[in-house]
Parts: C-alpha cells; structure tokens; sequence
C-alpha cells in the first residue's frame, strides 16, 4: 500500500547522532555544502514519491519503506560503484551515507533488501508493461528543480554518446544456440517436456547438461558446422509445436531461428539452411540473457550492448546532464538529437538555441528540424574523409570543385534533385543531399575555435558515466537494467556538480 513519507525524520535525544560528536566534527556534518547535505536537500528531499504510487496497491498490504530512501540509495550505490553489499553497509554504518539519506538518529532504520530488491523489480515490471521509465521521469523532476533553483541556462545545449558493453560473454553462433536452447528448456514445464518426441527431450537434456562452451570445447570446424545444420530443424520443430507456445521463453526460440536460419517451403514441408554470416543483422539476438542488447563495431572497438547518449546545458557557471537517452548499440547518433532537444527544453523550461555535436548527429531531418525550429546545430567534425569533390549551390547552378587540381565546373540537373558532371572522361553524379552533406561540412571547417570547443567538455561526463565500468563494460544486461544505472549515475554527476558550484560560489561570498 503506498504512503508518502514525512518530509524530515524526527530527532532523538536519545540516539541523534550529533550528541556524540564534537563541536568542530558537528560542524563538518551539518556543513551546508557538504556532498551528503546536498544530496539530502537536492535529492533526497525532492524525490516526488506520488511517482511511484501506481506500484502498489491503494488500499491492502502493508505501507511502503520511505521511496525517497529507496531512490537515493540507488543513486549512491551506482555514483560510488558500489556492490549492494558494500551499499547495505554503508547505509548501515557509514554516518555520512545516513545523513546523506536522512537518516538523523542511530536507531532510525534502514529499508531491508527484500525491500530494495523488489522496489527495484517493480520498476522493471512497470517500464516492460508500460513502456514508461518513472526513475526517468523522476530524474527529470530533480533536475528541472535544481535548475530553477540554481538559475541554470538552457539556450545552449551540448551531447555525445557512448557504447556500453552488456554483462555477457562474446560467444559463437554454435554456443548462443545451445544456450538459447537451454534457456527454453529450463523454462518448459514437466508435462511440455513429457509432450516431446523421445529424440528432442533427450538432445535437450543433453545439451542442458554441460556449458555452451564445454559442448564446443573439442569440436573442429566440420564438427561446428554439422551441429549448426542438425539444431536447425530441432528448432523448427519446437517453433511448431502448439504446446510450447505458452513457454516464456518461446519468442526466444522464435527470434533465434528466423535470425540465424533460412526458411525455405518445398514439397509442402518447410526446409532450414543456415544464413551466412555476412547476413546476420547487427541487431540480432547477442545472449540469451540479454535479448535487448546489439552488436556494433566502431572503428577498432566491439561492442554486444548499448548507446548512451547524454545532453547537457553549456552555459557557465553551473552546467546539468539534462537528458540521458540508452539504446540498443546498433543506434545510430543522428536518431538521438531531435528526441534530447524536445525533452531537456522540457527539463529546462526554455527554448534551446544552439547545438553542440559532433559530424555523427548530422542528417536531413535534424538540419530540417533545426531550420524550422529557429536552431543552430554546430557539427565539430565529420566522420570519414572529404571525398575529392566538393559541392557548392550559387546563382548559376551547383558548381562542383575538384579537390585536387582546383577545377570547377557546372553540374547539370537531369532529374529533379539529380545532378551529373563529366570527370575522367566519364560522367559522375551527385544529390542534394550530398550537396547538403559538402555544405554543412565547410561550415563545420570554418567554425570558430570558440564554437568548436564548446562540445569538448561533454567528453568528460561521457568519462564520468563512465567511471566505475570495467573498461566500458556494465555489471548489467537488459535496457532496463542499464537504462536505471544511467538515470542513477547522471544523478550522481549532477550532484557532485552542484557541490563544487555551491563550494565555489561560497568561497566568494566569504
């Protein structure tokens, strides 16, 4: 049953904890700009609980442990990259944490983990069934307040984004069929499993017998590719097997084989061959475990996750993470931009004038949406390298400029935004869009230093998300799961950054 909590716990004479402490340590703990008075009063305190009321029942069941505890401990244990065991014992015993969470008195309780954990998976549950992220909208909340309070100025916006690793093991197409096998098996019931043919029940229990790694260990590449061509038709038969339908685990077996299979229907039976590699998406199935995460290569680095994508305010002296946006790795950067805009001008209350990013965020729709909307993207760079043409429109027509030798030329319109020019003795042709790609590129070049350095600093919050990741590699699968230690971690940075801006301007003052 939900219930708001008191805005301020009560204090003990018996167990506060100040009456143990001396004058001069007193002093320090109840220091204003102090990073566990701050996340107390920016965080803590502003938590709007109603948020969360829909996860519980109205009337039955006994009333919730304090929800804004419950948020900030999950915005301390990932802005400290904590473990939940390290988390419990901190809150426990470490008298700044308490604090931190307003935790006045020594005897004032801690919610359990029974508690944390299934606070967390109500969460889950909620954004699979409705799409909709409450911590998300929770962390808007905070920062739209903060940024009133604290006078923060959305004209200018910057981003950039990152590729996350999910928390599993790179594996052959071989062993993620075997353990999308062994998911499905784990997941039938004794009477689904009584249903099979004796031949598929024995397979099965035999594959869930040892590691996806163990049944490959031995196996040459002849032996690969025949067990590769035999689990094909065993994972038709179980795609059409009425009965197993009901299995959570079924869209699994289904994904798995129309990704990695070729279906092909021929004297009324239905035949499987495997797809070549070179046909596999990059969006298909990575891990049994984690069925959201994609695979990417970019430049020299391989990912099986996510991107992540923040938007941050670019105006001096205190700027906020604003938006925080996770998506399969296989999302391209341009897909982000105008969806960061619309909801940090929303954060922010204001109109965002000016756009800092990187050549990746470019596309037509974005400079269209910039156009229309009265914005100015700034692109700091354009991925890839200046082909030998170069595209400029004038009175006279599209000229087109030879890179090397200097030579210009009339391109000629032969369809409607279709242009061609002879070059080498053969004809070569060039669209309006990359018209539009040559024109934004030379501005891009021309951009002043103050202009291109603007979107540097974001790199540092890409670092500081970042941080206690194992190279670039999450303690988490799913975009749920990843999509709250993002919210969670963003939090975190925003706080720290609101300490150092008030210890500044406190400094002045004094």
């Amino acid at each position: 049953m939900f219930r708001a909590s008191p805005d301020s716990s009560q204090i003990d004479l018996f167990s506060n904890v100040e009456q143990f402490l001396r004058e001069r340590d007193q002093a320090k703990l109840n220091d204003p700009a102090a990073w566990h008075n701050v996340f107390l009063a920016q965080v803590v305190k502003c938590v709007p609980e109603t948020r969360f009321a829909e996860l519980f029942d109205d009337a039955t069941g006994r009333p919730n442990a304090p929800l804004r505890m419950l948020v900030g401990m999950l915005i301390l244990k990932e802005g400290f990259g904590w473990s939940d065991e390290e988390l419990f014992e901190a809150s426990h015993f470490n008298l700044l944490v308490r604090r931190a969470l307003g935790l006045l008195n020594l005897t004032d309780e801690v919610p359990v983990e029974s508690t944390y954990y299934l606070f967390k998976q109500r969460l889950y549950a909620h954004q699979v069934e409705t799409g909709v992220n409450l911590l998300q909208e929770v962390f808007q909340e905070l920062t739209r307040d903060q940024a009133r309070r604290l006078g923060v100025v959305g004209e200018k916006l910057r981003m950039d984004s990152t590729l996350l690793g999910s928390n599993l093991a790179a594996c052959t197409r071989l062993q993620l069929i075997i353990g999308c096998l062994q998911a499905f098996c784990k997941s039938l019931t004794d009477e689904q499993k009584a249903g099979l043919s004796e031949a598929d029940r024995a397979l099965l229990e035999r594959l869930c017998a040892k590691r996806p790694s163990q049944h490959i260990y031995r196996l040459d590449e002849t032996a690969k590719q025949a067990w590769l061509d035999e689990l094909g038709p065993v994972l038709l038969r179980l795609h059409q097997t009425d009965d197993l339908k009901s299995s959570p685990r079924y869209a699994l077996i289904e994904r798995l084989l129309l990704e990695q299979y070729q279906l092909e229907d021929a004297d009324e039976q239905t035949r499987v061959a495997l797809k070549p590699t070179q046909e596999i998406s990059a969006d298909s199935l990575q891990s049994p475990h984690d069925e959201d995460a994609a695979y990417r290569k970019k430049r020299d680095e391989t990912v099986r996750g996510y991107s992540v994508n923040l938007t941050e305010t670019c105006q001096e002296p205190l700027n906020l993470i604003v938006d925080v946006q996770v998506e399969p790795a296989t999302a391209a950067d341009n897909g982000y931009l105008k969806e960061a805009v619309q909801r940090s001008e929303q954060v922010l209350e204001t109109t965002a004038q000016e756009i800092s990013a990187d050549g990746a965020y470019y596309s037509e729709s974005n400079e269209a949406y910039a156009q229309e909307q009265g914005k100015d993207i700034y692109y700091t760079g354009f991925p890839g390298k200046p082909g030998r043409y170069d595209y400029a429109r004038t009175a006279d027509g599209v000229v087109v400029i030879d890179r090397d030798s200097g030579e210009r030329q009339l391109a000629e319109e032969y369809k409607p935004g279709r242009y061609r020019f002879r070059a080498d003795n053969k004809w070569r042709y060039v669209t309006d869009k990359a018209i539009a790609a040559a024109a934004c590129r030379r501005r891009t070049e021309a951009l002043p230093r103050e202009l291109f350095n603007r979107r540097c600093n974001v790199e540092a919050s890409i670092f500081q998300l970042s941080y206690h990741t194992r190279k670039k590699k999450l303690k988490y699968r799913g975009q749920c799961a990843v999509q709250l230690w993002a919210v969670c971690r963003t939090a975190w940075i925003n706080m720290k950054r609101i300490v150092i801006y008030q210890g500044r301007s406190a400094e002045m003052i004094a």
